[in-house]
């Protein structure tokens, strides 16, 4: 049986550090690793937690996916809801079906995105990696409109 569990690093000195992170622990002693503590998305409506990752996972390596990124967007009620963003490979126009149909395969129902942006790109750090709170940023601009 899995469950969900904080993950822990071993340091030397102090014995068990707290990182933040969150991942699966498995009987077997494997660990899927799923995200920050802060990247959850809590739904409301049915008290599921959702890390990005878990729908990501699924279009990732996907040929017509270049870049995703899920994000929580809070409607008029303060609700939480799941948000995909995608930078789609050249050339490419999958609709909101064709990607919905890509998710049902993989992902319960409850895990299915709301809305579906898309953008040309996600702006990096100086670290060369996603900037992960400005598609946040780049979605809620895009739905006030």
């Amino acid at each position: 049986m899995a469950m969900k569990t904080d993950i822990c690093f071993k340091t030397t000195q102090s014995g068990w550090s707290m990182t933040g992170d969150v991942g699966i622990m498995f009987d077997d002693g494997r660990i899927q690793h799923l995200g920050r503590k802060d990247d959850c998305i809590r739904m409301a409506r049915n008290a599921l937690k959702i890390y990005p990752i878990e729908i990501e996972r699924h279009l990732i390596g996907h040929s017509n996916v270049r870049m995703c990124q899920v994000v929580a967007i809070t409607d008029e009620q303060f609700i939480n809801e799941v948000c995909l963003c995608l930078v789609l490979r050249p050339g490419v126009k999958p609709t909101e079906e064709e990607i919905l149909e890509i998710l049902k395969e993989k992902l319960d129902h409850d895990y299915f995105p709301k809305c579906f942006l898309f953008f040309d790109n996600f702006p990096h750090g100086i670290n060369g990696k996603i900037d992960h709170r400005q598609p946040t940023k780049m979605a809620v601009n895009r739905l006030k409109k």
